[in-house]
């Protein structure tokens, strides 16, 4: 789903995480970084979510934002236990995992590991049948 603003000048057209903006094999990575990195502090449940970074919870939180944001916070404040302590694509990577475990679908190319290439993506999510935009 692209979104189309449309202004005094023409009109331009902003991706969301539903347009599949990241790949099965970068999500796949970002499983093993999270594994690595995250778990610690950020548990899988016995359904096969993780506390606030999956569900209603993650997606009310970052419905409002765009991807370079998310980036952002993970890489300069996470893991906790060293901060910003991620490779750029390692946090790209995250992201993906992340995405992917949240619903969104994959796509043909990888997720940038630089904020200005995805500030220009929106984060949509779908939660129990109904946009959260």
């Amino acid at each position: 789903m692209s979104v189309v603003f449309v202004g005094a000048g023409a009109a331009t057209t902003q991706r969301t995480t539903a347009d599949g903006v990241f790949t099965v094999a970068q999500a796949k990575r970002g499983a093993a970084v999270f594994d690595e990195s995250c778990v610690s502090c950020h548990p899988r449940q016995s359904n096969g979510t993780i506390g606030t970074l999956s569900g209603p919870v993650f997606a009310a939180r970052w419905r409002e934002h765009t991807l370079d944001q998310l980036f952002e916070r993970v890489s300069l404040t996470m893991p906790e236990n060293a901060p910003a302590s991620l490779s750029p694509q390692a946090a790209a990577d995250v992201i993906a995992y992340l995405l992917q475990i949240n619903g969104a679908p994959a796509g043909r190319a990888e997720l940038s590991a630089t904020a200005e290439r995805l500030a220009d993506i929106r984060i949509n999510w779908t939660v129990s049948g109904s946009d959260i935009i």
